[in-house]
């Protein structure tokens, strides 16, 4: 399924590898989309796939997928 940017979450990554949602979508960084849904989200913070869609180790947020939702602005 494509979908509108407009309509996914981006995930950046810093230089140390933290991963943390870009609400504005203009943060520096390596960045990755994942749909605004909670399966799709949870997916997407597993441990492993966050490494891989950032090619490099990668820490998760801190907030849990539902957080991440809960606070998204609807566009």
């Amino acid at each position: 399924v494509v979908r509108a940017k407009a309509e996914l979450i981006r995930l950046v990554r810093d230089e140390s590898g933290v991963v943390r949602v870009d609400r504005d979508g203009r943060a520096a960084g390596r960045g990755a989309y994942v749909c605004a849904t909670a399966d799709c989200m949870e997916k997407a913070l597993q441990a492993g796939r966050l490494g891989h869609a950032f090619k490099g180790a990668s820490r998760p947020p801190q907030e849990p997928a539902v957080v991440i939702l809960a606070s998204w602005p609807r566009r």
